[in-house]
């Protein structure tokens, strides 16, 4: 019996939570420190300000054994901790405000995220939530497996990766770097772009941008349409091959594409200005697109 009420006892001490806790707790923090956020399901909203301050408000997963909220140095911890075999109840639902110069690196699975006026850099990984962004600053970059991501009102340099997530973008960015597997990106900047890395399996990508003076574009696609809208009084070589029933299509300019070699490839070489930059786009079975901003 002695023993029973010493485990009783202890079962009390243990920071279990209750299916659907509410929570709202704060935390002291470096103004530009690293904010490190992990959630499975549910729906995270994170958001930044002008306090020095780390705060977390909403319920947790029905199934969530604890909320790690802890600040080590320069890194502030907001993890949902959850069993391994999760088999029903709802998501945590979590408003997360922190110092709107701290860099923040998310990772979800099926939890939608949503990011707004951080200026420190962000880093989100998804499975299968969608990612939504506005108003972000410094270097931005985003994965996702299934879920969709969108980006707006936002500068800084651009990197997207999803298996099959659509993915959009409308920013102000010098660099531009998007890879894809099924699913199509768009991406539109503001600003005149310097570098532009592009790759795609079997998705399409559209890029819309003015490109800066030796600006470097590098690209590739199997099964996918590369489609790029930029100035026409760039400075750049252009070189473009498509093979095994790969097209070029430019209405850039007056240049066509010509037969390659023997096979049914296709290709188109000319200068643009000075030459100053390069455009190097490369399809096997897709469709590669030159056109001037509308």
């Amino acid at each position: 019996m002695k023993s029973r009420s010493i485990f009783l006892s202890l079962l009390l001490h243990v920071p279990i939570a209750h299916a659907g806790e509410a929570v709202d707790k704060a935390l002291d923090v470096r103004p530009d420190g690293w904010v490190r956020i992990d959630n499975v399901r549910g729906r995270i909203e994170v958001g930044g300000w002008d306090k020095n301050q780390v705060t977390v408000n909403g319920t947790l997963d029905d199934e969530a054994e604890r909320l790690v909220f802890e600040t080590d140095g320069a890194t502030t911890t907001v993890k949902v901790v959850t069993p391994n075999n999760l088999k029903h109840g709802a998501g945590s639902n979590l408003v997360i405000r922190v110092p709107v110069a701290s860099p923040v690196r998310v990772e979800v699975v099926s939890a939608d995220l949503h990011l707004t006026n951080l200026q420190g850099g962000v880093e989100g990984k998804s499975v299968s939530g969608a990612i939504d962004a506005n108003g972000l600053g410094k270097r931005i970059e985003f994965s996702t497996v299934s879920g969709d991501i969108a980006v707006a009102q936002s500068n800084g340099p651009l990197e997207l990766h999803s298996v099959s997530g659509d993915m959009t973008a409308d920013v102000d960015t010098e660099s531009v770097d998007v890879g894809t597997v099924s699913g199509d990106a768009h991406v539109r900047s503001a600003k005149a772009v310097a570098t532009i890395a592009l790759n795609s399996v079997s998705g399409d990508i559209d890029v819309d941008a003015d490109l800066s003076s030796g600006a470097r574009v590098k690209g590739s696609s199997v099964s996918g349409d590369i489609h790029l809208a930029i100035n026409p009084n760039a400075d750049a070589v252009i070189d473009l091959n498509a093979t095994a029933g790969g097209s070029i299509k430019n209405s850039l300019t007056s240049d066509v594409p010509a037969k390659q070699g023997y096979g049914p490839g296709r290709q188109l070489q000319f200068t643009l200005g000075a030459g100053k930059g390069a455009i190097d786009l490369t399809t096997v079975s897709g469709t590669l697109a030159l056109a001037p901003r509308q």
